[in-house]
C-alpha cells in the first residue's frame, strides 16, 4: 500500500481498514460511494494482480465471488464438503458467513458450530456477533446444545463476571465447580504505585524470588498452594501503552516474564525489515518490496545474489537461525546493537524450525497475536486483553480499570462499541481460575499525557459481597525504610 499514491504515509492504516471492511463486507468497487477511496482501492486490486499476489482477505472474498460467478465449481466443492465444523463463531463476518452458506445451503446441513456471544470481543476487525442469531433463522432445525458448567473459574469469579455483563443477571451464567476466593480490587495514587502492587503480589504469592523480598517483609508465608509457578501468573491490560511502569516494575524485582502487544513481536521494528528483507531475497518477484528495501538499505544487486545464494545452498538446508543472523550482521548492525532482547527473542522463535525456512516463513505469515508465546514458561505473562482470549491463569491482574481504559475512551476519534468493551472485560476476568486481582489508579501518565481517571463504571456491577477492596499506596524508600506497601482495607 505504500506504493500507492495516499498522499500522506499516516494514512496508510486508515486506508488498510477500509480495504478490509470493502473486502469483509463484500462491497463491489460499484458500491463504494467514496470516489478517493475507490479509486485507490481499484489501484491497489490493480498491483495485486501484477504481482500474482492475493491479500488476508483475498483468501475468503475471492472463492466466494469465484463461486458466484462459477456455479458448477460451487456444485464441485459441495460434494466434496460434506461436514464443516466452525470455532469461534462469535467472531465471524460477513463474507466468512457468506461462504458457510454458499457451501452448506441446506437446512439440514452438517454443521457443527461453536460460539460464545459473551466473548465476541472483534467487532474493530469486522466481526458481527448478530450472525450467531442469523445461523439460527438460516438453520432452523438447529439443535443447541448449552455448556452450564466451568470447569476453570471459581463461583466468585463466574457471580462477578456475571454481574459485569448484565446486572440484572441473579445466577450466574455458568455453574462453578467450587466457591474459590473473593476478587481484590485495588485502588493506586498512580501508574507506577499500581506497577509495584502487581509486582510485590506475584513476589509473595510465589514465595520471594530475592533475598530482598525476604528481607523486605514482601513474602509473609501465607499460603497460596494452587500457584507452583511464574507461569501461573497473567496481567494483563486494555493496550500496549500500559506495559512500560509493568515491565520496569518485574525488572525492579527481578522477576521474568514474556510480554504480547497488539501485535507479535516480529511485526514490530526492526525485526519486521530483517524478515522483510528475507521475504524479499526468498521472492525475487516482489517487485515493491524490492524497491522499498533496496532504497532504505542502500541494497545492490550483488547483495540480494549473495544473500540468496546463501538461502539456495544446492544439497545443504542452513539453519534458519544462520540466514537470520547473516543477515542482521550485514545490514541491521546498529539495530543489533540497540534492540538486543528482541533479536535474541527472534534467534530463538528460529531454532525451532532447524533448517526448515518455508515453514518459518509461513508462520511468520499467519502467526497472531500470540505467535512467539511460550506456554508453560517460567515467566510472568504480560498481555493484553484481545490476546489472552482463549488462555487461562491460576492469578490475574487486570489492570487499569478505569474508565477511558476500560472501556477504552481516551480517544474522541476513537470510540469502540461499549457492549464489546464491557465482553472484553468480561472475558479478562473469566482468564482466571482462583485468584482475580482488578487494579486501578487515579492518576496516569500515558500519551505523554497525565489522566485523571474514574473508577471503571464496570466495577460498580460487582457486589461488595464478592469482593475485597484495598487501597494501596507505595512510597520511595527512605533511610531506615524497607519501602513497604501501606495498604487501607
Amino acid at each position: 500500500m505504500k506504493g500507492l499514491n495516499t498522499g500522506n504515509s499516516g494514512k496508510i492504516s486508515e486506508l488498510s481498514s477500509a480495504v478490509t471492511n470493502i473486502k469483509q463486507g463484500l462491497t463491489s468497487p460499484e458500491q463504494i460511494e467514496d470516489s478517493r477511496l475507490k479509486g485507490l482501492f481499484l489501484e491497489y486490486s490493480l498491483v495485486l494482480k501484477e504481482e500474482d499476489a492475493v491479500d488476508l482477505d483475498d483468501l475468503i472474498c475471492l472463492p466466494v465471488q469465484a463461486f458466484r460467478e462459477n456455479p458448477p465449481l460451487l456444485e464441485e466443492y459441495r460434494r466434496r464438503i460434506k461436514y464443516l465444523l466452525i470455532d469461534e463463531f462469535q467472531d465471524i463476518n460477513l463474507a466468512q458467513y457468506q461462504l458457510i452458506r454458499m457451501l452448506m445451503p441446506g437446512a439440514r446441513s452438517n454443521i457443527y458450530a461453536i460460539g460464545d456471544p459473551h466473548q465476541a470481543i472483534y467487532g474493530f476487525r469486522g466481526a458481527d456477533v448478530r450472525l450467531m442469531d442469523q445461523f439460527i433463522r438460516d438453520y432452523a432445525q438447529t439443535v443447541r446444545y448449552r455448556l452450564n458448567t466451568s470447569y476453570r473459574c471459581s463461583d466468585y469469579i463466574l457471580k462477578a463476571s456475571s454481574r459485569v455483563i448484565d446486572k440484572s443477571i441473579e445466577r450466574p451464567l455458568l455453574k462453578a465447580l467450587d466457591r474459590g476466593v473473593k476478587i481484590t480490587i485495588t485502588g493506586s495514587s498512580s501508574e507506577k504505585s499500581e506497577a509495584e502492587f502487581i509486582a510485590r503480589t506475584i513476589e509473595k504469592m510465589i514465595g520471594g524470588l530475592r533475598f530482598f523480598s525476604i528481607d523486605s517483609q514482601i513474602t509473609q508465608g501465607m499460603e497460596y498452594r494452587e500457584i507452583s509457578s511464574l507461569s501461573d501468573f497473567a496481567v494483563l491490560v486494555r493496550i500496549s501503552r500500559q506495559m512500560e511502569p509493568l515491565e520496569k516494575a518485574f525488572r525492579d524485582h527481578s522477576i521474568p516474564y514474556q510480554r504480547v502487544g497488539e501485535l507479535p513481536f516480529f511485526k514490530e521494528e526492526p525485526v519486521k525489515s530483517i524478515l522483510a528483507l528475507l521475504k524479499m531475497v526468498q521472492n525475487s518477484r516482489n517487485i515493491l518490496l524490492k524497491e522499498e528495501l533496496a532504497s532504505r538499505y542502500k541494497l545492490e544487486e550483488e547483495d540480494i545474489r549473495e544473500c540468496r545464494a546463501l538461502i539456495n545452498k544446492p544439497n545443504q538446508q542452513l539453519p534458519v537461525t544462520i540466514i537470520l543472523n547473516r543477515i542482521i550482521d550485514t545490514w541491521f548492525i546498529e539495530e543489533k546493537l540497540q534492540n538486543k532482547e528482541k533479536l535474541t527473542e527472534l534467534i530463538e522463535l528460529a531454532e525451532s524450525f532447524s533448517g526448515n525456512l518455508q515453514e518459518f516463513m509461513k508462520f511468520i505469515a499467519l502467526g497472531g497475536e500470540l505467535a512467539g508465546y511460550k506456554a508453560g514458561a517460567e515467566k510472568v505473562s504480560l498481555l493484553t486483553l484481545h490476546a489472552a482470549k482463549g488462555l487461562e491463569f491460576e492469578c490475574v491482574f487486570l489492570a487499569g480499570c478505569e474508565q477511558g481504559l476500560l472501556p477504552y475512551a481516551i480517544f474522541k476519534n476513537n470510540q469502540p462499541d461499549p457492549d464489546e468493551e464491557r465482553r472484553l472485560f468480561y472475558v479478562g476476568m473469566t482468564r482466571a481460575r482462583r485468584f482475580l486481582f482488578l487494579t486501578h489508579a487515579r492518576r496516569r501518565f500515558i500519551f505523554n499525557h497525565l489522566y485523571q481517571l474514574e473508577k471503571s463504571p464496570f466495577l460498580a456491577a460487582i457486589e461488595k459481597e464478592l469482593a475485597e477492596f484495598i487501597d494501596v499506596e507505595y512510597k520511595k524508600n527512605k533511610p531506615g525504610h524497607t519501602g513497604q506497601l501501606e495498604l487501607f482495607t
